[in-house]
């Protein structure tokens, strides 16, 4: 389109702001403003929102402006009025308008081309149409010989018409038609535009109904044609002579509007398919078509009807594109019937829901029309909304499976069979009650019983199939339509069917066994397999479970029923799977109602013991039975001992000799006899070990002795042999000397022979072998004197050494034998002892080869005594010799274009320099600076974030006298490239202290720009080299100088993060006037670091102490309270433009004092704390837990304390302090103090003055009570401990406890927050990382 196109009615709402502007501009009122826009101003103005159309249109106001314009043109020819009044019109946004001013100045001749140009209608869209007719009926009233009056008229009329869009052509169509009815005109020649357009709208019309038609949108395409019906109605019978009708024009050049026009759809049933969605759409294109006009014959209301109408043949199937109809009838009634029928049908289905329209295309578009489909779908549709989706879903899946259908089928099954029984399902009966769905009923039944024994069979999970049986099996047995028809074998079964809740026991009882699972009962296969029976034998095969006492299943379901206590269930399948009994299992059913609960649970704890632990689990369920009631509780259950005894035979008797204590083994094996007495006594039948007669006696025997065998067992220590051998008894001889030697114990009790004859005994061998000898020996000790006894002792004690020569010993026993002070009593003693130990006796001479051995061996030994007191004796003097701190601890750590003077100076940077180093303009260079050698937390302090560079902007005019100016920036910034306002370092000029250029300022740019200020002004001549190595040092130590007046703190061995000022008073004062988030950038960054300061402040403040706010410039608590309470959330103010906006808001009166609170708050200590993250955050801390890092203290105090480290090698260790968070912000400022005997001590000094700690948080968790916090905070309701650096250990007072009476030997590194009922952490877990990162903090690393 040309630049003349004419402006559209949306267009034209665009301009009417400007139309509607003042038409006095700025512009006009300074001069300098062109004619013609002074024209287009005058015109809008005039104009306003008026059309030529319009009654009130101003037109001898619009051709005034033109002609003032002009006449200020001064004389020109009719051809330049021309062209400077089409450039106007042209130029102006109301095209029609623009004519209204100048169409009375123009000739005919060039408005009427210029009108030509501008016939631009869009084609499809007609966008420009309204516009144009405006046009016609201006150019007429202002110069009729350019547009004649009937032209005029005719844009009247079709003005209404006028419109864009999709039924643009349609609208000009009808328009058309109404303007010939009322027009005399034998042709439309006569009106040429009107006539192009004319072709141009029944071509597009046409072609939009192709499109309807093809996409049949129905309801739309009869909106659309409406006219046409009402034209075709009201057409004339007899056409006048030389007068031309709309049927002429629409005849000859749209000859399908006759068939349209004819269309008579059901516009109820139109409406409903037009709510359809694409996707059904898109399946029933052929049968929506047959609701559109008659394409076929062109006289019937549908194409429905024509169809009907052109059937003819005696023809089964008709078929219609992918329809296919089957008339059995051949009749055009039955045709028409069907159809019919369908189209009803398809608007029912698209009420019913998804599943009910699947049934529909299934019988209708993917299979033949056919009557019975058509009632299938009738009957589906009388039941309610609710269940037409299943059955539907139901019918569809078994009518199209007919002859496949199976087990897979069995829920649509039940939904039929149940449906079938419906009042309302006698067409669907008549329908579907077929031959071919009985066999698919019989077929699915058999094929889930198949399954279900498969599984059975297999070991598979088979219970969740069995439901589906069983739900299938009882739907048909309550079927009233269906049960008759099945075959006797199947009516049969389902003659036995179970009761439901019978089944639901069952499956309960077999889950309880362990069900397709690995459990307690695994090994119940008995009950399983009894269960499983019983169930095949119900619903699958009858007859298959045969009369059998010994299965249980009855016994259960009683039961079952009778109880609904879990545990009691349990055993009662314990007892099925043990007693195949019937009658002493039913007596056990009975009599576990009669037991008690604690004698229940002790049972099935020993049950489920038994499987990991047999052995033990046999010793206590004989205690339980024991302990019991002897009578009917031990007669019912005793048989399940007697079987575990059984099974575990010998072994179980080795176990308890093993590891029993003997007066408890004497025990057990008396309650067993107490509870099978009939059976110990009883010879004649086979019984297990632990039942014998003569193990029985002999234990009651032992019993006689049991004080005497459990000193025995003490001396020897447990599970000693020789006390097995003993407990264990023997046969004949032995057994008597195993009695004497238990006489003998039993006679020295008490003496000093005791101890040496209990372990000569315990050189009894298992098997009781040497029990002569021992016996022997006990008796000649018996006789012995003291003496006697020592030496035996001492014998003993040879044998028994470590690396001692067996012929120490016997040199030993020679010596005492030829000793003629030994009485003859002790040298038998002696003789009795060797002959026990398998000693060689010399009691004459002993040969010179054992004397030369049993010498080098007491000189070896001698030797090895000498070597091990030296050094002994040299490990004592090296450590006294160290100095005792040293040692301590040491031993804790074994744990470019013209060349001018910047251009000069810029070549000759270093190469160090240059990189950094970027010219920006003439007289401008941008220096990068950067800042990766941050850690996280300097970041975090002087409030850069994640700003990798600091850029300095600079100005250096060499050629005049003007001062160096600058500017700096973080790369964060997003505005970087706009304009900048440097700071100008004039003489005399004051440091900057507020933000001079655009960006967000912080702490880093703030203190650098006045260190900028005092370099560039004291040093005007520094080099760009220069100023760049003074700004990278500067960079590396800002927190170790006053951020103001830049004096050093004083602190070099200290690692500071955050920028403060000096303790002047002038320099505070102008560091309080920088805005909040400079002067605290977590208020952004961190604002839990925030809230753990101001609960410490609230914190102190309800205490009632304002000595607890040292410094705090309000005065009273009752205000720092309203103060805090005041504040809004920290959420707000982080994400506030401004914090101090969002205090006035909050605080209103009392902002300014909010405000001084809340930075003193956060300042007073001239330290940093900050949220521990990275290396910081220590792991293993109760869910809840808030932990921050003291990032670093106030300089002095951290001066302090590392002037407390050693030189080389400087070591700390970590130790906690327990407070309440009352004393925290003192703590902060101060650091940790000895307040003992002061009005400030909180708890007591048990050991001395000094600060308490302890080496495990418990210890100190227990001194921090919980507080509460201001009311906006996040951090309520907690408790406070403190983790510190600490050199040296103080004073160790007692387990873990040390008093540090020296302050600048403890910093505080972390403050913990836990919630009430948080545990206090485990000091193993937490003591190393923390310790790792107070030195990381400490050097510096984090």
């Amino acid at each position: 389109m040309s630049s003349t196109v004419l402006t559209t009615t949306a267009d034209r709402g665009s301009s009417l702001g400007k139309r509607f502007a003042s038409p006095f501009s700025k512009k006009s009122i300074f001069g300098g403003q062109k004619q013609s826009d002074e024209w287009h101003q005058q015109v809008d103005f005039s104009a306003h929102a008026l059309r030529p159309s319009d009654k009130r249109f101003p037109w001898p106001i619009l051709e005034k402006h033109t002609d003032n314009y002009l006449k200020k043109k001064g004389k020109l020819s009719q051809t330049d009025v021309d062209i400077r009044l089409a450039l106007l019109i042209e130029t102006h946004d109301a095209l029609d308008v623009a004519v209204a001013a100048c169409a009375h100045a123009m000739s005919a001749q060039s408005l009427r081309a210029l009108l030509n140009v501008e016939l631009n209608v869009k084609p499809a869209s007609y966008y420009g149409l309204e516009m144009y007719l405006q046009c016609l009926i201006a150019a007429n009233h202002c110069n009729p010989t350019s547009v004649t009056d009937v032209e005029a008229e005719w844009a009247t009329k079709l003005l209404p018409y006028a419109t864009h869009g999709v039924g643009a052509a349609g609208r000009y169509l009808e328009g058309l038609c109404e303007a010939l009815k009322g027009s005399n005109i034998p042709n439309l020649s006569v009106l040429p535009d009107f006539s192009i357009l004319a072709r141009r709208a029944m071509k597009d019309f046409a072609s939009q109904l192709e499109g309807m038609k093809l996409r049949c949108q129905w309801l739309t395409a009869y909106n659309c044609i409406a006219w046409m019906q009402t034209l075709a109605k009201n057409s004339p019978v007899v056409t006048p002579p030389g007068h031309l009708l709309p049927e002429h024009v629409l005849d000859a050049q749209f000859p399908i509007w006759r068939v349209w026009s004819s269309w008579r759809p059901n516009l109820i049933r139109i409406m409903n398919l037009d709510s359809m969605d694409s996707t059904k759409r898109g399946v029933l294109p052929d049968l929506l078509c047959l609701e559109g006009p008659d394409f076929i014959g062109g006289r019937n209301a549908t194409l429905r009807d024509g169809l009907v109408a052109q059937y003819g043949a005696a023809k089964r199937l008709v078929r219609f594109r992918s329809l296919v109809i089957e008339v059995p009838g051949c009749a055009k009634k039955e045709l028409g019937d069907l159809l019919h029928r369908t189209a009803s049908l398809l608007e029912s289905s698209l009420k019913g829901g998804n599943n009910l329209f699947k049934l529909f295309v299934q019988l209708t578009i993917a299979r033949p029309i056919r009557l019975e489909s058509l009632q299938i779908i009738e009957a589906t549709i009388k039941f309610p909304d609710a269940l037409q989706g299943p059955i539907s879903e139901a019918i569809l899946e078994l009518y199209t499976t007919q002859s496949k259908i199976g087990g897979q089928h069995f829920s649509s099954l039940c939904l039929l069979v149940v449906t079938l029984d419906d009042d309302r399902a006698e067409t669907l009966r008549e329908v579907l009650l077929r031959p071919w769905l009985v066999q698919g009923i019989e077929m699915c039944l058999r094929e889930c019983q198949t399954a279900v024994r498969t599984h059975i069979d297999s070991g598979l999970a088979w219970t969740h199939l069995a439901l589906e049986l069983y739900g299938l099996s009882h739907t048909l047995k309550n079927s009233v339509h269906c049960l008759p028809l099945l075959n006797a074998t199947i009516r049969a079964q389902l003659d036995v069917l179970p009761l439901a809740e019978d089944l639901r026991i069952i499956f309960e009882i077999y889950e309880a066994t362990g069900g397709h699972t690995t459990g307690s009962f695994s090994n119940s296969n008995n009950v399983k397999a009894s269960l499983e029976a019983w169930y095949i034998d119900r619903l699958i095969k009858r007859g298959f479970l045969k009369p059998d006492p010994s299965m249980p299943v009855d016994s259960l379901l009683w039961f079952w029923r009778t109880t609904t206590n879990s545990e009691r269930r349990r055993l009662a399948l314990f007892i099925s799977k043990e007693l195949q009994d019937a009658e002493i299992r039913r007596e056990c059913f009975d009599h576990m109602h009669d037991l008690t609960d604690q004698f229940v649970s002790e049972f099935l704890a020993i049950i489920d013991e038994r499987w990991m632990k047999p052995e033990e689990s046999c010793i206590k369920f004989a205690k339980l039975l024991s302990g019991a009631d002897l009578g009917r509780t031990t007669h019912c259950f005793k048989s399940i001992l007697y079987n575990q005894l059984n099974d575990l035979g010998d072994h179980l008797l080795d176990h308890t000799l093993h590891d029993m204590k003997a007066w408890v083994w004497a025990h057990w094996i008396l309650n067993l006899n107490i509870i099978f007495a009939d059976f110990v006594t009883n010879t004649k039948i086979f019984k297990p070990s632990l039942l014998g007669l003569k193990l029985h006696k002999w234990t009651q025997q032992l019993s006689e002795y049991l004080p005497t065998l459990t000193r025995l067992e003490e001396h020897l220590g447990d599970h000693h042999v020789a006390v097995q051998c003993i407990l264990k008894g023997g046969e004949g001889l032995w057994e008597g000397d195993l009695v004497e030697i238990l006489k003998s114990l039993d006679s020295v009790s008490e003496w000093p022979a005791e101890k040496l004859m209990q372990t000569i005994v315990g050189q009894l061998s298992c098997k009781g072998k040497n029990a002569c000898a021992i016996s022997a020996c006990c008796r000649a000790l018996l006789e012995t004197s003291e003496e006697g006894l020592g030496a035996c002792q001492r014998i003993l004690d040879s044998v028994h050494g470590e690396s001692v020569p067996k012929v120490v010993a016997e040199i030993m026993v020679a010596g005492y034998l030829q000793d003629e002070d030994i009485m003859e009593n002790d040298k038998s003693a002696i003789v009795s002892l060797t002959f026990l130990l398998s000693l060689d006796l010399y009691e004459t001479q002993i040969p010179n080869d054992k004397l030369r051995e049993a010498a080098k061996y007491y000189e070896k030994l001698e030797e090895e005594i000498v070597k091990e007191a030296d050094r002994l004796e040299g490990i004592t003097k090296a450590l006294k010799a160290r100095d005792p701190r040293g040692t301590a601890i040491f031993l804790e750590q074994l744990g470019i274009q013209d060349v001018n003077p910047l251009d000069e100076e810029l070549e000759s940077l270093p190469v160090g320099v240059i990189d950094a180093v970027e010219k920006r303009g003439p007289n401008e260079i941008e220096i990068s600076f950067p800042l990766a050698s941050f850690t996280d937390l300097e970041r975090a302090a002087m409030g850069i974030g994640s700003a990798k560079t600091l850029l300095l902007r600079m100005c250096i005019d060499y050629s005049t006298d003007m001062p160096a100016n600058f500017c700096t920036h973080l790369d964060t910034e997003d505005d970087f490239g706009e304009e900048h306002t440097p700071w100008v370092c004039f003489d005399g000029a004051g440091e900057p202290d507020k933000q001079f250029c655009r960006g967000r300022c912080t702490a880093l740019t703030w203190q650098l720009n006045r260190i900028l200020h005092r370099c560039l002004t004291t040093n005007e001549d520094i080099g760009i080299a220069d100023l760049y190595d003074f700004v990278t040092q500067r960079l590396l130590v800002l927190p170790h100088c006053c951020v103001v007046c830049g004096m050093s703190h004083s602190a070099k061995q200290a690692t500071l993060r955050r920028s403060i000022p000096c303790q002047s008073s002038s320099c505070t004062a102008k560091w309080n006037k920088t805005p909040l988030e400079v002067r605290i950038p977590e208020i952004r960054s961190d604002p839990f670091a925030v809230d753990i300061l101001l609960t410490g402040v609230y914190a102190a403040a309800m205490s009632g102490r304002m000595e607890l706010l040292p410094g705090c410039p309000i005065k009273t608590t009752q205000q720092v309270i309203a103060l805090l309470n005041k504040l809004p959330p920290l959420s707000v103010l982080q994400k506030a433009t401004s914090p101090t906006a969002e205090l006035i808001i909050a605080a209103k009166e009392d902002n300014r004092a909010a405000e001084q609170l809340l930075s003193w708050a956060c300042t007073h200590y001239r330290g940093f704390v900050a949220s521990a993250s990275g290396l910081c955050k220590i792991p293993g801390l109760p869910t809840g837990t808030h932990q921050f890092v003291l990032a670093n203290a106030s300089p002095s105090l951290e001066s302090a304390f590392a002037a407390k480290l050693p030189r080389y090698n400087p070591t700390t260790r970590v130790l906690f302090h327990g407070t309440s968070l009352d004393r925290l912000p003192s703590i902060l400022s101060q650091g940790l103090r000895t307040l003992s005997g002061t009005h400030l001590q909180r708890t007591g000094a048990a050991h001395g003055k000094g600060i308490y700690m302890a080496e495990d948080p418990a210890t100190s968790f227990s001194y921090s009570p919980s507080a509460v916090s201001w009311r906006n905070s996040g951090l309520n309701n907690m408790r406070v401990l403190l983790g510190c650096e600490v050199v040296g250990n103080g004073r160790s007072v007692s387990g873990g406890i040390h008093v540090i009476t020296d302050e600048r030997s403890v910093m505080l590194r972390y403050i913990f927050l836990f919630t009430p009922s948080a545990y206090s952490p485990n000091a193993n877990h937490i003591t190393t990382p923390m310790l790792s990162a107070m030195t990381a903090l400490r050097v510096g690393s984090v």
